[in-house]
């Protein structure tokens, strides 16, 4: 019996962590940072780059309060438990959105990328756990 429950939680377990790769991930190889999650930006260099060379395999999209023009470098960091986790990228994608701008950042590495990504798994199940914790509406009736 033990043995059948530990089985379902694992799978359980992995299905989640499974579904909070899909969200964050889109069909054009960028990951979408959660709104929830704060992003430091700093710009490194300011328009297009002569040589434009994308060395990653993917890339983050994230909402920002300031316009940076694509071609631009970048050096982005995501305070995780009590740490910076920077990366680096070339601006890759620019939209404006009612509140800011969607920019899309295109990691110099793979190293970056593949780090990117387990970082942005941790954010999305800190949303949902966080998300749970929090009382809904329906529980006082």
């Amino acid at each position: 019996m033990d043995t059948r429950l530990n089985e379902n939680r694992l799978r359980n377990s992995a299905s989640a962590v499974e579904s909070i790769a899909d969200t964050q991930l889109c069909t054009d190889g960028f990951m979408v940072h959660p709104r929830g999650f704060p992003v430091e930006c700093r710009l490194l260099r300011w328009g297009r780059e002569p040589h434009l060379e994308l060395a990653g395999d993917m890339g983050l999209t994230f909402h920002s309060g300031r316009y940076m023009p694509a071609g631009s470098r970048i050096r982005i960091g995501i305070p995780l438990r009590g740490a910076l986790q920077q990366f680096e990228g070339t601006v890759v994608l620019v939209k404006e959105a009612e509140d800011g701008f969607q920019i899309g950042l295109w990691f110099s590495t793979q190293r970056d990328a593949h780090r990117a990504k387990l970082v942005e798994t941790i954010c999305y199940t800190e949303m949902q756990l966080k998300a749970q914790a929090e009382p809904s509406p329906l529980d006082d009736k």
